[in-house]
């Protein structure tokens, strides 16, 4: 029986995350446009459900109409703000000023590594990878969405075989 070692890929870039990197991040949400299309559409399905019962219930159409609006603006933005908070939450665990990230890879894989875990991810599993704001959204095969520092990805994406993958 023979055993194989299978090393993890080295570390090539640290990063340590600064003030305001919290902050940056939490708002490069904003700039993903699966974030607002998710938003707006269930509020305006919510807005138009509501106009409808308005409407049908005998409030007259101006009425009706200005309550559905009132609903789909509403719970649009409450949908937004709730998100900023949520991402904002997480943010503030793994970028707070002082917290190390270390990224590498090899010919098979790529290494990051926070305070709270690492994460080693096969470069064929890998579908693509966007720039929004200050970070980079990593998007596996198996539908799993990464956010990760810019600064950590940029020197692994001179790679040939990475670079072909930049939305």
């Amino acid at each position: 029986m023979t055993e194989t070692t299978d090393s993890m890929p080295p570390i090539a870039v640290e990063w340590v995350a600064q003030p305001g990197d919290v902050r940056r991040a939490t708002l490069s949400a904003l700039r993903q446009r699966r974030f607002w299309m998710r938003s707006l559409v269930i509020g305006m399905v919510v807005g138009v459900i509501v106009a409808a019962v308005c409407i049908a219930t005998g409030s007259g159409w101006p009425l009706g109409l200005l309550i559905g609006g009132c609903f789909f603006l509403g719970l649009s933005l409450e949908m937004i703000l709730l998100c900023l908070f949520a991402a904002w939450r997480q943010n503030r665990k793994v970028l707070r000023a002082g917290t190390r990230w270390a990224a590498g890879s090899d010919a098979k894989r790529i290494r990051i590594e926070n305070q709270i875990n690492t994460i080693i991810i096969a470069r064929e599993n890998i579908e693509g990878f966007r720039r929004v704001g200050s970070l980079f959204v990593l998007r596996l095969r198996e539908g799993e969405v990464f956010a990760i520092p810019v600064a950590l990805l940029e020197s692994i994406l001179t790679d040939p075989d990475l670079a072909r993958l930049i939305d």
